[in-house]
């Protein structure tokens, strides 16, 4: 008898949108030692009605066989029991309504062991473990390599990729197949925390403490690795802190916030608070992971700039784009220390005996030493060492004092917009309910889609993933020019979005200490090393002279009344990149002489003098020239332009007879992606590109894309960081007030006394049009330009 089967109760299907679709049960007897669970099953499983027997399926049972396992002690269902359309990701409400019969299929099975395989399987097993603490979306990528104890069950939980991941990214394989290892470990009875041999030290007397100090200053370098009693420098507090400049060595340090005070009383402590003061203000070097935590507590805690050596994650950013940084999955990666945080890292500081507590800070700190020393040689054989000692570090530490200062905000202003936006959102939507004659719920695709397909006849060229008429942006886009309602239905789409995520969400994150708001800026946050930003993401506030933008954009104001705000932007820099790669003598030529590069290219592709372009045509030009950076081909410009795939051909045709460099250049970095599985910019960042040999084409495709696309990004935020690093550095030397408040992309915007203004302003453009030197190719042979645009406001 199917276990599935007989767990299966059909109350929990009423009113789960995956109702009636095909349902594919688990496969394996009751008692089986290894249970695996996956996401949901996918069109082949639903064909013949048995789970895991694809590509995905077969990749599995193949590593399952090459570590050990054998299917027969494996128990295989997954987290969905029925198929969604089209293989999307089954929703949050489709997972929790099948959890209880996953629960139960747990209890029957009696596993020693449970895979959960990608983040669906994860999401669904952490949220049925009830210990204190534990929080169901923490992702796969922080999970994965590690397991934890379901005491419900009495049984061990593994998390991995889902194998399809693998198929898609054949980098993953080797952290895949260390998991599968891990599993048959712990099935053999083997250990899988290893037993660290090290010699911790605690300190507990302002000599010891001194003495310590003293050494690694000799030493001269040193990592440090604090615990806190949450994640928000301003309110919580550090419990605790490690260091280590040796494998296998560290100390450890409690302060007067762990245990109340438990070791210091105030006066002791504030004297050993000078000390920690005059230590870090030393040449020692420090050695972080995740430079931006300790920075910021150090400099909230005790005034420091901690200005930081090397930071481990960073490090392995630059050496492995695409994998997780996560110190725990490092430590099963690079080190023989393995599973020490199984069980910890989703307990609450405070719950931790001081034992646990002294050994988990101390291994942080030896396993970052560790790290240390590895990626420190890998670094150099990579040659990767300058990019990351002149570049990304001294980014990295200015970035953190960027996030610390913070920005002002208009609160004033951000509440009379929230009540003017809402009054036009209510008064948008009652024009709608009587244009269409019945009041609907206009964040409803299905109501939309009934809308827009049945009531007012239209219908979609796109399709969702349940083969459904779509009603997403681009379709209400297309729409909007052909009837009255849908474009008021966008309006309002645009209206809400500002209102819910640049306004309100902006109000939400003003800090009630500072009264400003502190982005967190993540360098390791996109694989082209690109910033991206979070808490709130400040890199995509819209932009443009719309009337929308600009009130949003006034929400940021200078520190002080008699101040201004001052943006610095690039002038099409990724364009000017690109020449520096394709080396196009005339179109260089156009861009030192100033001339409209977009029309120019226009008069091109439309074969008609520059004085004949309209502003259609010159955008069109645009959207080829930044279309091509990012890999368009002429299906996708077509949609972009809303022209035939013929007639983005012929575009496409007319572009490239006079930019038949640059299509070279594109073919070179497809030949080498191919070669190398990687591409370089001009400065040595690499994108490492498996891909490329995926059997998928469409994956593959795309791999050739981002061989186009990243060293010309990669090297723009390059250019950009380096410019924002000497211009922190100018100004903080000569004396001036002024600083870099936000970093947007290709853009610098600093907030500056009025009397400063004219002075910063040539200083910012001066560096910004040479950020590496006079001597390098940008602007050696092609020219960097910047515009620049003040304000009371950030405009």
């Amino acid at each position: 008898m199917n276990v599935d089967k007989s767990l299966f109760n059909i109350d929990y299907c009423d009113g789960c949108s995956l109702k009636g679709s095909k349902k594919v049960l688990g496969e394996g007897k009751v008692g089986s030692r290894l249970m695996i669970v996956g996401e949901a099953p996918g069109e082949e499983e639903a064909r013949y009605g048995r789970p895991f027997i694809g590509r995905s399926g077969q990749f599995l049972r193949d590593m399952l066989y090459k570590v050990g396992i054998k299917e027969e002690d494996c128990y295989i269902t997954n987290t969905v029991l029925c198929h969604p359309q089209g293989n999307r990701t089954p929703t949050k409400d489709e997972i929790n309504r099948c959890k209880n019969r996953l629960q139960r299929t747990i209890i029957k099975i009696q596993p020693e062991a449970i895979l959960a395989l990608g983040s669906v399987a994860t999401y669904a097993l952490l949220s049925l473990i009830e210990e204190k603490g534990v929080k169901s979306n923490i992702g796969i990528e922080k999970m994965r390599g590690s397991s934890i104890f379901m005491k419900e069950y009495g049984c061990k939980v593994f998390f991995t990729y889902h194998p399809a991941a693998i198929l898609r990214d054949p980098y993953k394989y080797k952290p895949f197949y260390e998991d599968l290892l891990l599993v048959t470990r712990f099935l053999k009875g083997e250990s899988i925390v290893t037993q660290v041999k090290h010699n911790y030290k605690k300190l507990v007397s302002a000599e010891d403490i001194m003495n310590v100090f003293n050494m690694f200053v000799n030493v001269g370098e040193v990592v440090v690795d604090i615990e806190t009693t949450g994640l928000d420098a301003w309110n919580d507090e550090i419990v605790c802190m490690s260091f280590s400049c040796k494998e296998g060595e560290a100390f450890w340090l409690p302060t007067k916030f762990y245990k109340n005070n438990k070791y210091w009383n105030n006066e002791v402590w504030l004297e050993i608070k000078e000390t920690i003061e005059a230590f870090f203000s030393s040449n020692v070097k420090i050695i972080v992971h995740n430079e931006p935590f300790e920075g910021l507590f150090f400099k909230e805690k005790f005034g420091i700039d901690l200005n930081v050596y090397f930071d481990t994650l960073l490090a392995h950013h630059l050496l492995d784009e695409n994998g997780s940084h996560g110190l725990k999955n490092l430590s099963t990666r690079y080190t023989d220390i393995v599973g020490y945080a199984d069980g910890i890292i989703y307990t609450q500081i405070s719950e931790l005996d001081e034992e646990s507590l002294m050994k988990y800070n101390c291994i942080d700190a030896d396993i970052t030493y560790r790290l240390y020393k590895e990626f420190s040689e890998e670094l150099k054989k990579e040659g990767l060492d300058n990019l990351f000692f002149n570049v990304v570090m001294p980014a990295r530490r200015v970035l953190t004092k960027m996030e610390h200062r913070g920005v002002r905000v208009d609160e004033n202003h951000i509440k009379n917009l929230e009540k003017s936006w809402l009054a036009q959102i209510n008064e948008i939507e009652e024009k709608i309910y009587k244009m269409v004659g019945e009041r609907i719920n206009l964040n409803s695709s299905q109501q939309l889609s009934e809308l827009f397909f049945n009531k007012l006849g239209f219908k979609s060229t796109k399709r969702t993933a349940k083969g459904n008429q779509s009603v997403d942006n681009e379709v209400i886009k297309n729409l909007a020019t052909k009837n009255e309602v849908v474009k008021l239905i966008l309006e309002y789409r645009k209206i809400q979005k500002l209102l819910s995520t640049y306004v309100t969400g902006l109000r939400k994150r003003i800090n009630p200490i500072t009264k400003r708001v502190h982005t967190e800026y993540l360098m390791h946050g996109t694989v082209t090393g690109r910033l991206s930003s979070r808490n709130p993401n400040l890199q995509n506030i819209p932009r443009g002279e719309e009337s929308y933008s600009l009130e949003v954009h006034k929400c940021f104001i200078p520190s002080k009344e008699d101040w201004v705000i001052m943006e610095f932007d690039y002038k099409q820099l990724e364009y000017r990149v690109l020449l520096a790669y394709v080396k196009d003598d005339e179109m260089v030529k156009k861009v030192r002489e100033g001339m409209d590069v977009h029309r120019f290219v226009a008069s091109r592709i439309f074969k008609k003098p520059s004085e004949e372009i309209s502003d259609r045509e010159r955008f069109i030009a645009k959207t080829v020239v930044f279309g091509l950076l990012y890999g368009m081909g002429e299906n996708s410009l077509a949609r972009e332009l809303g022209v035939s795939k013929e007639e983005a051909q012929v575009i496409l045709k007319n572009f490239f007879e006079m930019h038949d460099k640059m299509l070279n250049w594109m073919n070179e970095r497809k030949v080498e992606v191919k070669r190398k599985k990687y591409v370089t910019n001009l400065l040595g960042r690499r994108r490492r590109l498996y891909a490329i040999d995926s059997e998928d084409e469409g994956i593959a495709s795309k791999a050739e894309r981002q061989a186009i696309n990243s060293p010309i990004q990669s090297l723009a935020s390059d250019l950009t960081l380096s410019a924002l690093v000497k211009v922190w550095s100018e100004l903080e030397q000569k004396g001036f007030e002024a600083r870099p408040i936000l970093i947007i992309h290709d853009a610098i915007v600093l907030e500056s006394p009025k009397n400063e203004k004219e002075e910063v302003k040539k200083i910012v453009i001066d560096i910004m049009k040479q950020p590496l030197g006079k001597d390098f190719i940008l602007p050696s042979y092609v020219p960097l330009d910047v515009d620049v645009t003040e304000g009371e406001s950030w405009l």
